[in-house]
C-alpha cells in the first residue's frame, strides 16, 4: 500500500513539473500580431491556452462538479470588436485541451442581469473589449463572489481585473493584479510569480 502511494505521488509531482516546463517553454513563443480587435495585444489562442495553464497553478476549485470550467464571457453584441473577440474566445474555450469548458454568455447590450455573474453559475469572468462601460461593474460581483477575473485586453488588468496577456519584445507576458485576485479569493502556487509582471490598480 505504501508503495502504492508512493507511486501516486511520484505520478502526480511529475505532472506539476510538466505543468511548469509547459508554461515556461509557452513564454518563450514568438508570436505573430493577428487579432481582430485592436485592444488585444496577443491573439486568443494563444491567450487561451495560457489562460487555462495559470488555473493549473491555482489551488482555489475552480470546476464544478462535473469538472467543467464555467466561465462567462463578458461583450457587447453591437460592438463588432467586442463581438468578433467574443466569437474567437468561446470557439477556443470550446476546444477541449484538457479543460472541459461551458460559456455563460453575459451581453452588455441587451438585457441581461449582472447577476448571472455569481458563484452558483460561474467559474471564471473572461472580459473582451468593451465601449463606455466601467469595469467596475464586473469587479464589484466578482469580488463579492470570489470569481476570477481574466481579459484579453491587457489595459483592464489596471482598471481591477486579476489577468491579462500582454506582449514585450514579441513574446506573451502575464499581467497580475495581485491585490484584485486576492480579493477574488485566488490562491496561486508561488512558481507561477517568476512568468508575471505584477500591475497595481490604477487610483
Amino acid at each position: 500500500m505504501k508503495r502504492q502511494h508512493t507511486s501516486v505521488f511520484r505520478s502526480l509531482a511529475f505532472r506539476q513539473r510538466m505543468i511548469y516546463v509547459k508554461l515556461s517553454l509557452m513564454m518563450l513563443w514568438i508570436l505573430p500580431y493577428n487579432t481582430a480587435a485592436q485592444d488585444v495585444s496577443v491573439d486568443i489562442p494563444t491567450q487561451i491556452t495560457i489562460f487555462k495553464t495559470l488555473l493549473t497553478f491555482e489551488r482555489t476549485q475552480r470546476t464544478d462538479s462535473t469538472g467543467a470550467l464555467r466561465v462567462a464571457v463578458v461583450y457587447q453584441s453591437k460592438f463588432r470588436t467586442s463581438l468578433i473577440t467574443r466569437d474567437e474566445v468561446a470557439a477556443h474555450l470550446l476546444n477541449d485541451n484538457g479543460v472541459h469548458s461551458q460559456i455563460i454568455d453575459i451581453d452588455l447590450d441587451v438585457v441581461v442581469p449582472m447577476e448571472k455573474i455569481s458563484g452558483k453559475y460561474v467559474s471564471v469572468v473572461l472580459v473582451c473589449p468593451l465601449r463606455s462601460f466601467s469595469i467596475r461593474a464586473v469587479t464589484d460581483l466578482s469580488r463579492k463572489h470570489g470569481i476570477l477575473t481574466m481579459t484579453v485586453v491587457p489595459e483592464y488588468v489596471s482598471k481591477g481585473i486579476a489577468i491579462g496577456i500582454d506582449i514585450k519584445e514579441a513574446k506573451p507576458q502575464i499581467l497580475l493584479n495581485r491585490a484584485a485576485a486576492k480579493m477574488e479569493n485566488a490562491d496561486f502556487d508561488s512558481r507561477l510569480f517568476k512568468f508575471v509582471k505584477f500591475i497595481d490598480t490604477a487610483e
